[in-house]
Parts: C-alpha cells; structure tokens; sequence
C-alpha cells in the first residue's frame, strides 16, 4: 500500500469516526429533548431538538461524506425541525387555551 493510499484510508477513517462522533452527540441532545418533553419544559426541548438538527447539518456539509449518509442524516435533522415547529404549535395552542 502507498503512503498516499494510506493517507487518503486514514483521512476517510477520520471523516466516519467524527461523522459518528458528531452524531452520537445529536442523539445525546435528542434524549435530553425528550426528557425535556415529558417534563413539561417545552422551550427547553425545543432548544435540544435544534442543537440536534444543527449537530447533524454540520455533518452534512462536509463534501466529503457519501450520499446516501447525506440524506439520512438531513432527514434526521428534518425529522428533528418537524419536532420543534409540532412543539411550539402544541406550546402556542397552550398558551392561548389558559
């Protein structure tokens, strides 16, 4: 094997390692967004589900990862934004109800 191949193998190596970092942190804030949740504190949740979507679209704006990594972690992140509009909607209605 060539340096340069072995380089280039060390480099992708260190993409998916900080890739999984990166989004093992995004799952962390999401499991404290739920405990958020259950607890009441929707402002508080909300604020975790977006640093979760965030987390994950840093991940995606490296060219370097593949495609199909790429959708799965924007729809992640979608999934994450769908969340807190559906909390600030439910939050809204909430405040406008009492």
């Amino acid at each position: 094997m060539s340096i340069a191949r072995g380089s280039q193998l060390s480099a992708r190596t260190s993409l998916s390692s900080n890739i999984q970092k990166l989004e093992s942190y995004s799952d962390t804030m999401v499991a404290l967004a739920a405990s958020k949740e259950k607890a009441g504190q929707m402002n508080e949740a909300a604020s975790y589900y977006l640093k979760a979507a965030d987390i994950l679209l840093v991940a995606c704006r490296n060219p370097e990862i593949g495609y199909a990594k790429w959708v799965r972690l924007s729809e992640k992140a979608s999934t994450y934004h769908q969340k807190v509009k559906a909390i600030l909607v439910k939050h809204q209605s909430e405040i406008h109800t009492t």
